[in-house]
């Protein structure tokens, strides 16, 4: 597989599948396994799995899987999306919504982070270093301004999201939904 990288330059990957039985196991199991070489070394990656299939579209459904439980601990442990600690159901479920929306609105977020030092941030990350910051707000008859300390250490990259955030079309959610009621100015 070295050697097919060197040539072409691309990353080489194979699938494969093999029975083994742990000594704690009682019978043997199906391993999936994926081993792959590109410019930054091998890797090897192994599924245990009792399903029947190819071994490149198994090794597909479960880092399909892993990428949902990568959003349920964004979630969790990002936002405690946990701490549903009312007594009635309806509070709880209208918390659960919004921790639904603010998860929702930080991976938009993330997805402007493109190209600055923080592509490919965290949630926790891009929470603690532009949401849980020290500011000063100061309200007027016709704004809100929020002033950021000069010493902060991301203003461009945050700069730079603004700007991105203002050129993103405001009739998006308009245009998805043809029967929606106009959007409020």
């Amino acid at each position: 597989m070295e050697e097919r990288h060197e040539r072409t330059g691309r990353p080489a990957r194979h699938y494969s599948s093999l029975w083994h039985e742990a000594d704690s196991w009682p019978h043997k199991r199906r391993v999936t396994c994926k081993v792959e070489v590109d410019s930054e070394g091998s890797s090897r990656r192994f599924v245990v799995t009792n399903m029947k299939g190819l071994p490149i579209h198994l090794y597909g459904f479960y880092s399909d899987r892993g990428t949902c439980e990568t959003f349920i601990d964004e979630l969790k442990n990002a936002l405690d999306a946990d701490r549903l600690s009312c007594r009635r159901f309806v509070a709880n479920a209208f918390r659960l919504v919004m921790f639904a929306l603010a998860h929702n609105l930080l991976r938009v977020y993330r997805t402007t982070l493109r190209g600055t030092p923080l592509e490919g941030a965290s949630i926790e990350t891009i929470r603690s270093r532009f949401l849980k910051v020290g500011t000063r707000v100061r309200e007027t008859v016709r704004r809100v301004w929020v002033h950021i300390a000069t010493g902060f250490p991301y203003r461009e990259v945050l700069a730079l999201v603004m700007e991105r955030i203002r050129a993103m079309p405001s009739q998006a959610a308009h245009t998805a939904m043809p029967n929606a009621p106009p959007a409020l100015a």
